[in-house]
Protein backbone atom coordinates (compact mmCIF):
# COMPACT_ATOMS: atom_id res chain seq x y z
CA UNK A 1 0.00 0.00 0.00
CA UNK A 2 1.34 3.41 -0.92
CA UNK A 3 0.26 6.82 0.29
CA UNK A 4 0.67 10.20 -1.26
CA UNK A 5 1.57 13.42 0.51
CA UNK A 6 -1.80 14.83 -0.59
CA UNK A 7 -3.55 12.23 1.60
CA UNK A 8 -2.13 14.03 4.64
CA UNK A 9 -2.54 17.61 3.44
CA UNK A 10 -4.71 20.16 5.21
CA UNK A 11 -5.21 23.91 4.87
CA UNK A 12 -4.05 26.08 7.76
CA UNK A 13 -6.21 26.49 10.84
CA UNK A 14 -5.66 28.88 13.77
CA UNK A 15 -7.34 28.43 17.14
CA UNK A 16 -7.33 31.25 19.70
CA UNK A 17 -7.57 30.60 23.44
CA UNK A 18 -11.04 31.41 24.81
CA UNK A 19 -9.77 34.34 26.92
CA UNK A 20 -8.73 36.16 23.72
CA UNK A 21 -12.41 36.61 22.75
CA UNK A 22 -12.92 39.50 25.18
CA UNK A 23 -9.51 41.01 24.49
CA UNK A 24 -6.36 40.92 26.58
CA UNK A 25 -5.23 43.43 29.19
CA UNK A 26 -1.60 44.17 30.08
CA UNK A 27 0.08 46.89 32.12
CA UNK A 28 2.77 49.21 30.80
CA UNK A 29 6.27 47.64 31.04
CA UNK A 30 4.79 44.13 31.39
CA UNK A 31 5.85 41.38 28.95
CA UNK A 32 3.06 40.68 26.45
CA UNK A 33 2.84 36.93 25.77
CA UNK A 34 0.54 35.85 22.93
CA UNK A 35 0.17 32.19 21.92
CA UNK A 36 -2.13 30.53 19.37
CA UNK A 37 -2.60 26.97 18.14
CA UNK A 38 -1.75 26.43 14.47
CA UNK A 39 -2.46 23.34 12.35
CA UNK A 40 -2.03 22.45 8.69
CA UNK A 41 -0.02 20.27 6.36
CA UNK A 42 2.34 21.21 4.93
CA UNK A 43 3.30 23.17 8.03
CA UNK A 44 1.93 26.71 7.64
CA UNK A 45 4.10 29.82 7.53
CA UNK A 46 2.94 32.12 10.37
CA UNK A 47 3.00 35.92 10.20
CA UNK A 48 2.01 38.35 13.00
CA UNK A 49 0.50 41.82 12.48
CA UNK A 50 -0.19 44.73 14.81
CA UNK A 51 -2.80 47.29 13.68
CA UNK A 52 -2.43 46.05 10.10
CA UNK A 53 1.38 46.33 9.98
CA UNK A 54 3.55 43.22 9.86
CA UNK A 55 5.50 42.80 13.09
CA UNK A 56 9.25 43.08 12.55
CA UNK A 57 11.04 40.70 14.87
CA UNK A 58 14.06 41.72 16.88
CA UNK A 59 14.45 44.36 19.54
CA UNK A 60 11.38 44.09 21.78
CA UNK A 61 9.66 41.46 19.58
CA UNK A 62 10.34 37.73 19.67
CA UNK A 63 8.50 34.93 17.86
CA UNK A 64 8.61 31.20 18.49
CA UNK A 65 6.95 28.72 16.13
CA UNK A 66 6.54 25.00 16.77
CA UNK A 67 4.62 22.33 14.83
CA UNK A 68 1.46 23.18 16.80
CA UNK A 69 1.79 26.74 18.14
CA UNK A 70 3.03 30.23 17.39
CA UNK A 71 4.00 32.65 20.14
CA UNK A 72 4.73 36.36 20.07
CA UNK A 73 6.46 38.10 22.99
CA UNK A 74 6.64 41.86 23.26
CA UNK A 75 9.04 43.10 25.92
CA UNK A 76 8.31 46.19 28.02
CA UNK A 77 4.77 46.90 26.82
CA UNK A 78 4.05 50.48 25.80
CA UNK A 79 0.74 52.23 25.18
CA UNK A 80 1.64 52.15 21.46
CA UNK A 81 1.46 48.32 21.64
CA UNK A 82 -2.31 48.44 22.18
CA UNK A 83 -4.70 47.63 19.35
CA UNK A 84 -5.56 44.74 17.06
CA UNK A 85 -3.18 41.81 16.74
CA UNK A 86 -3.60 39.44 13.81
CA UNK A 87 -1.97 36.12 13.16
CA UNK A 88 -1.98 34.66 9.65
CA UNK A 89 -1.10 31.06 8.75
CA UNK A 90 -0.42 30.19 5.09
CA UNK A 91 0.44 27.03 3.16
CA UNK A 92 -0.09 25.91 -0.45
CA UNK A 93 -3.68 24.89 0.33
CA UNK A 94 -4.79 28.28 1.67
CA UNK A 95 -4.63 30.58 4.65
CA UNK A 96 -6.37 31.31 7.95
CA UNK A 97 -6.40 34.60 9.85
CA UNK A 98 -7.40 35.29 13.46
CA UNK A 99 -7.44 38.60 15.30
CA UNK A 100 -7.93 39.90 18.83
CA UNK A 101 -7.57 43.13 20.80
CA UNK A 102 -4.85 44.02 23.29
CA UNK A 103 -5.19 46.89 25.77
CA UNK A 104 -2.19 48.35 27.59
CA UNK A 105 -3.00 50.30 30.74
CA UNK A 106 -0.88 53.04 32.25
CA UNK A 107 -1.33 56.08 34.41
CA UNK A 108 -3.54 58.62 32.60
CA UNK A 109 -2.10 61.90 31.48
CA UNK A 110 -3.14 64.90 33.60
CA UNK A 111 -6.38 66.63 32.66
CA UNK A 112 -6.34 70.04 31.01
CA UNK A 113 -5.74 73.15 33.09
CA UNK A 114 -8.50 73.78 35.62
CA UNK A 115 -10.63 76.90 35.17
CA UNK A 116 -12.61 78.60 37.89
CA UNK A 117 -16.17 78.95 36.61
CA UNK A 118 -17.70 80.45 39.72
CA UNK A 119 -16.90 81.27 43.34
CA UNK A 120 -19.44 81.76 46.08
CA UNK A 121 -18.26 82.17 49.67
CA UNK A 122 -15.96 79.25 50.38
CA UNK A 123 -17.22 77.26 47.38
CA UNK A 124 -15.71 77.09 43.94
CA UNK A 125 -16.91 75.50 40.72
CA UNK A 126 -14.08 74.18 38.56
CA UNK A 127 -13.95 72.94 34.99
CA UNK A 128 -11.24 71.06 33.08
CA UNK A 129 -10.89 69.05 29.91
CA UNK A 130 -10.29 65.32 29.83
CA UNK A 131 -6.69 64.15 29.37
CA UNK A 132 -5.42 63.33 25.89
CA UNK A 133 -4.73 59.75 27.04
CA UNK A 134 -6.87 58.08 29.71
CA UNK A 135 -4.27 55.35 30.33
CA UNK A 136 -6.47 52.68 28.77
CA UNK A 137 -9.27 52.85 31.36
CA UNK A 138 -12.21 55.14 31.98
CA UNK A 139 -11.42 57.78 34.57
CA UNK A 140 -13.97 57.41 37.34
CA UNK A 141 -13.19 60.57 39.30
CA UNK A 142 -10.59 63.23 39.97
CA UNK A 143 -8.94 64.22 43.23
CA UNK A 144 -8.90 67.97 43.82
CA UNK A 145 -6.14 69.40 46.02
CA UNK A 146 -5.32 72.96 46.93
CA UNK A 147 -2.28 74.71 48.32
CA UNK A 148 -2.56 77.10 51.26
CA UNK A 149 0.16 79.68 51.29
CA UNK A 150 2.21 79.62 54.46
CA UNK A 151 1.59 75.94 55.24
CA UNK A 152 3.84 74.49 52.53
CA UNK A 153 1.76 71.42 51.69
CA UNK A 154 -0.98 70.38 49.31
CA UNK A 155 -4.10 69.15 51.02
CA UNK A 156 -6.61 66.74 49.46
CA UNK A 157 -10.03 68.36 49.75
CA UNK A 158 -12.50 66.53 47.58
CA UNK A 159 -12.92 64.30 44.58
CA UNK A 160 -15.39 64.70 41.78
CA UNK A 161 -18.37 62.44 41.55
CA UNK A 162 -17.82 59.48 39.22
CA UNK A 163 -17.75 60.44 35.54
CA UNK A 164 -18.72 64.07 36.22
CA UNK A 165 -16.76 66.58 34.21
CA UNK A 166 -17.83 69.54 36.31
CA UNK A 167 -18.31 69.23 40.03
CA UNK A 168 -18.79 71.63 42.89
CA UNK A 169 -16.29 71.36 45.71
CA UNK A 170 -16.46 73.03 49.09
CA UNK A 171 -13.26 74.23 50.72
CA UNK A 172 -12.79 72.89 54.24
CA UNK A 173 -11.86 75.46 56.86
Amino acid sequence: MTTRDDDFSAPPSIRLPRQYEEGLLFEKDEVIRLKVSVAGRPLPRVTWFHNGEQVTFGGRYEVNNTDKTSSLRVMEARRADRGEYQVKATNRLGEDVASFLVTITDRPLPPGKAKVLMTLGKSVTLSWTEPDDDGGCKIGNYLVEYYRFGRGTSTPQASSEPLVKRARHEQAT
